[in-house]
């Protein structure tokens, strides 16, 4: 792997990372800091194995609740503060179901969109380095996001060095602002 190339491929995902904070400030701020982002990333996880097999897990207060809680990412009530807010946001909608206790929500067409962008630009950002063909691949078939990203997200949560930085950086990735300076 060439340095020019990675270099390359890093400013212009930084480019297209910036583009979507610009098009959506509001929606970004559910993934400014570090532990925003996870909540977001395990909600989307949830989100997705269920669309792809309706035997898994709804996504509801509780089952994300539980996911955060086991992995020690956060309490159950700031998993819950976080679903509600999103769902404020129009990011999650409720989705059918047949029992009413549950409140199982699914992300809008808006969130898969936004989320969709984010994943897509980290594919080009490969292609770029190793002339590779993931975002085209992507781009004919879009359940590669629904099985990508809930396997990305459950690494996350396998590595404690995602959730746990070093203190060098863990100050800057746990402030609202740490993923908006540029």
């Amino acid at each position: 792997m060439a340095d020019a190339s990675f270099a390359a491929a890093l400013r212009e995902s930084a480019s297209e990372l910036l583009a979507i904070h610009r098009r959506a400030p509001r929606v970004v701020r559910y993934v400014a800091d570090l532990q925003k982002w996870l909540l977001s990333q395990a909600a989307l996880a949830l989100h997705f194995e269920r669309k792809l097999n309706p035997s898994c897990l709804p996504l509801t207060a509780s089952n994300l609740a539980k996911f955060l809680v086991e992995n020690r990412i956060a309490s159950h009530n700031t998993a819950v503060s976080h679903l509600k807010e999103m769902a404020y946001y129009k990011l999650f909608e409720p989705a059918e179901t047949t029992d009413r206790r549950a409140n199982p929500l699914q992300a809008t067409a808006y969130a898969e969109t936004l989320i969709r962008q984010w994943f897509a630009g980290h594919l080009r950002s490969l292609d770029r380095i190793d002339a590779g063909d993931r975002y085209r691949r992507s781009e004919v078939d879009e359940t590669i996001l629904y099985r990508a990203q809930p396997r990305i997200a459950r690494r996350l949560f396998n590595h404690p060095d995602w959730y746990n930085p070093p203190e060098s950086i863990a100050l800057f990735v746990r402030t609202e602002s740490g993923s908006n300076i540029a």
